[in-house]
């Protein structure tokens, strides 16, 4: 197995919490995840996973993935390849979607309702720079940002990472490539926040905002820029934790659905397993020489 068929597998199978073996010596409870090696079926005539850059389960089990093209893009020539799969529990490839609409995916979520959104940090050609709302068979229902242009506004983005959404409908989005800014936007998408700081390199940290109680957590997470936020109704911030033993950029987290920890991957190719309370390390598996993207089984 080629070494980009080996990376682009461990992302996908390995990172849906079934993430990989080779566990660090870490004192705290037991984890039952393992690696299911070649788990997903690749479409007819795809011999070999490019850059898988998000995946996310829905309600029924389903693993989503967002990839770009089976290569490191969907321009030059990859535009007639669907960057957006679904796979049912069994690995079996049911669904894609998106040929033609992104240059360079990137952020992916699930939102409480199932809709699919997704980031294209690249733009040109009239595409890109914008994060999008889908239904799961592809009918694109929001737009935020203006295609093929980058800016830092309110209607552009530049570089855009990754998007989260809460359960009240409020939406995140990390513009962390070209600027350095989290967007908050209502759920009709009127921009009403925006925040920013110095970049951060090997850093992740968890926040709590307000104090309306809420259980349900969400994670939104940007290039050397990570920020784990439980996302509640005010904009007032307070820093929980900040995640220590990271070495270089992190590039993903995410939430156990119960919230109890959060997984961290990044450019040392190991995922950590943080206690969402403590903030201290539960396990810390050795995965692959890089990992991209992270999402949780129930």
């Amino acid at each position: 197995m080629s070494n980009m068929e080996r990376t682009g597998l461990a992302l996908v199978a390995a990172l849906v919490f079934p993430f990989a073996v080779a566990p660090v010596g870490v004192q705290g409870q037991e984890s039952p995840y393992r690696l299911v090696d070649d788990w997903a079926q690749l479409p007819p005539g795809v011999d070999a996973w490019g850059q898988t850059i998000g995946v996310h389960l829905d309600a029924d089990d389903n693993l989503w993935v967002f990839h770009r093209c089976f290569s490191t893009s969907c321009d030059q020539g990859r535009e007639n390849v669907d960057p957006v799969l679904k796979y049912d529990p069994s690995g079996r490839l049911v669904d894609s979607w998106g040929a033609g609409r992104f240059i360079w995916p990137h952020g992916f979520f699930l939102d409480d309702d199932g809709n699919v959104w997704t980031t294209d940090a690249r733009g040109g050609a009239g595409k890109g720079h914008q994060v999008m709302k889908f239904t799961q068979d592809g009918t694109l229902l929001m737009t935020l940002g203006t295609a093929g242009v980058a800016g830092n506004g309110h209607n552009t983005f530049d570089g855009p990472a990754d998007v989260a959404v809460a359960s009240n409908g409020d939406i995140f989005v990390v513009d962390g490539h070209g600027n350095n800014r989290v967007v908050k936007f209502n759920k009709d998408g009127g921009m009403f926040v925006v925040g920013s700081s110095s970049a951060i390199s090997g850093a992740a940290r968890i926040y709590k905002t307000g104090s309306y109680d809420e259980t349900k957590t969400n994670n939104a997470g940007g290039l050397q820029q990570t920020r784990v936020e439980t996302n509640k109704r005010s904009a007032e911030k307070m820093l929980v934790h900040e995640l220590a033993g990271i070495n270089g950029p992190v590039f993903a987290v995410a939430f156990r659905p119960d919230g109890a920890q959060v997984a961290v991957g990044g450019f040392d190719g190991h995922v950590r397993l943080f206690d969402v309370v403590t903030g201290k390390l539960v396990k810390d598996f050795v995965v692959t020489d890089f990992v991209g993207t992270t999402t949780a089984a129930r």
